[in-house]
């Protein structure tokens, strides 16, 4: 992804509704390229609301996610897979794809959706 692009954290810590809606019509304001969408609560966010707003603004995103302390990857590398492999951390289905709101992407070039959080690397886009 090129550009210039800003962590939600920036104006939210949270992924609910009203974090999504002022990350993202903020990021749009300032003209950021794109989005990091931290994924605290993979298993709470709302990708058919996700997906809405970043269409309606035109911005691409990529997700991260944050491990909890007794599951560092630095640490140990053996609890983190664990923690991600477990069925209550998955996320529902995706609805949003790698390229939603990609000014040159219409809905027709939607991608399959991101993998579970154990197959993703630092950061994987919608």
């Amino acid at each position: 992804m090129k550009g210039f692009g800003v962590h939600t954290s920036m104006w939210t810590m949270r992924w609910d509704h009203a974090g999504a809606e002022r990350s993202v019509a903020e990021a749009a304001r300032h003209k950021m390229d794109f989005l990091e969408i931290a994924l605290m609560n993979p298993t709470g966010v709302d990708t058919h609301h996700t997906r809405a707003l970043l269409e309606k603004n035109e911005m691409p995103a990529v997700c991260s996610l944050g491990l909890p302390e007794h599951a560092w990857a630095s640490v140990r590398p053996d609890a983190a897979i664990e923690y991600l492999r477990s069925p209550s951390t998955r996320p529902p289905k995706w609805a949003a794809s790698r390229s939603a709101a990609s000014p040159s992407a219409g809905s027709a070039n939607a991608r399959a959706a991101p993998p579970h959080p154990a197959n993703m690397t630092m950061s994987r886009g919608f």
